[in-house]
């Protein structure tokens, strides 16, 4: 059963694994200019407040308590100006040294590729509707289209913040 488990969710953790290594290289980047990556998060997770007034997924009081944490997160971070995902390495052990970051990084990774994955289908909702207008010239629904795209930016602007913040850690 272990064995079964393990390989359906081997493709997973592949794909997961390369986005977060996209995000870390974005993240070095950024830092590199002198910038702090809890600002990056900043700039990803804000528009998801707005984006999800017209969602029917993320607009409950459970989302929006989660993107505060996330939100809380970034400014903590930012105040602190060190990156902080709750442990540090001594000795190449890994010891937990802040609780708080270290569960909420811990949700935040199990979090972060199923909202990506639904951020990308949102947009290939809109991406297959515009498709099917052009060719097959069926009537758009606008609503429909504005919802996708609300939904997949507050997704993908969630997850995005939360790959900014992992440092690739074996835990």
């Amino acid at each position: 059963m272990k064995e079964k488990f393990n390989d359906i969710i081997a493709p997973l953790k592949y794909l997961d694994s390369k986005i977060a290594r996209g995000y870390a290289k974005l993240v070095k980047k950024w830092e590199e200019k002198g910038h702090s990556r809890y600002t990056l998060g900043h700039i990803a997770i804000l528009p998801t407040f707005v984006t999800s007034l017209n969602s029917h997924i993320f607009n409950n009081i459970y989302s929006g308590w989660l993107r505060g944490f996330d939100m809380a997160q970034n400014l903590i971070g930012s105040v602190r100006g060190k990156h902080n995902d709750g442990c540090k390495e001594v000795n190449g052990k890994l010891i937990i040294n802040d609780k708080y970051f270290f569960y909420q990084n811990k949700f935040n990774r199990v979090l972060a590729p199923p909202l990506f994955v639904y951020g990308l289908v949102n947009f290939g909702a809109v991406l297959f509707e515009f498709f099917n207008t052009g060719v097959n010239g069926e009537q758009t629904d606008l609503n429909k289209i504005f919802l996708n795209i609300n939904e997949g930016c507050t997704a993908f602007g969630w997850a995005s913040s939360v790959y900014i913040k992992i440092r690739i850690l074996n835990f």
